[in-house]
């Protein structure tokens, strides 16, 4: 079975790796070199199992520890052409790296199809990802995106597995200490999804067939993992789902103990 495995996920950092342990990719580079093969090993997953890295966008959390990965697994990186032109333009890349633009189309890496979607996000050229295993199963990480559209859920119905953002609680970032400006981007379409939209998506997709869940990039100061996790349990149930019977809900850690979902 391939895994869905989120190695960090919040505000401050996201890495996710899919694949089979000898054989996979990486979406995002949000950690460190030490991080990256602390959070492997909990899995029993060494680094050159990463075949290729997969960038959504430009924003920090997303490419802290790119430069570093590449020169560690001298793999290729793909990304829209518009976030390849910020990441070169900020000599993120090591000398000789290989780039490779993905828009709307799909790449062959480690017996899996990966396919990009674009998505809404203050970002140049921002998209997410699906990838379907050699069996046929797909997973799909999506993040950072400010709205839930048709198109996007399209892309993500028919999944086995699927980390969905969870960014904000709409009542603590009302509240909180955020400026103005800030809180307005956060809950705009072009920011990031609230719990409560985050858990309508969910209960779509379980009628589509989807019955893995994890939720990710929670805001550390706009949100608790118990009130996302709520948020979704509710709307699952008033859609008639039993939680560990017709599915699995879990959350992402900032930092990995070491779960993980099969797809």
């Amino acid at each position: 079975m391939s895994l869905l495995y989120p190695l960090c996920s919040s505000s401050k950092g996201n890495a996710v790796f899919l694949g089979e342990r000898d054989a996979g990719i990486l979406i995002d580079a949000g950690i460190s070199v030490r991080q990256f093969k602390h959070s492997l090993a909990l899995a029993g997953i060494e680094p050159p199992a990463v075949r290729a890295i997969f960038i959504t966008h430009e924003h920090s959390d997303h490419i802290r520890g790119l430069s570093s990965l590449v020169s560690l697994l001298q793999v290729p990186v793909y990304a829209s052409k518009e976030t390849l032109e910020v990441l070169i333009r900020k000599d993120i890349f090591p000398y000789q790296s290989t780039i490779c633009e993905i828009r709307r189309s799909t790449a062959q890496v480690a017996g899996m199809e990966i396919r990009a979607f674009p998505i809404s996000h203050d970002a140049a050229g921002p998209q997410c990802y699906t990838v379907t295993a050699e069996s046929g199963r797909k997973a799909c990480v999506c993040t950072d995106l400010g709205r839930m559209t048709p198109e996007i859920l399209a892309c993500l119905s028919g999944s086995s597995a699927l980390l969905l953002e969870s960014n904000y609680d709409p009542e603590m970032l009302r509240k909180g200490s955020y400026p103005g400006y800030l809180k307005r981007r956060i809950a705009s379409p072009e920011g990031h999804l609230s719990n409560p939209e985050c858990a309508q998506a969910l209960a779509e997709l379980f009628g589509e067939g989807t019955t893995r869940f994890i939720l990710g990039h929670l805001s550390e100061q706009n949100n608790r993992p118990e009130l996302a996790f709520a948020a979704a349990l509710a709307r699952l149930d008033h859609a008639g789902a039993l939680l560990n019977e017709d599915y699995i809900l879990r959350v992402a850690k900032p930092r990995t103990m070491g779960e993980f979902l099969e797809f």
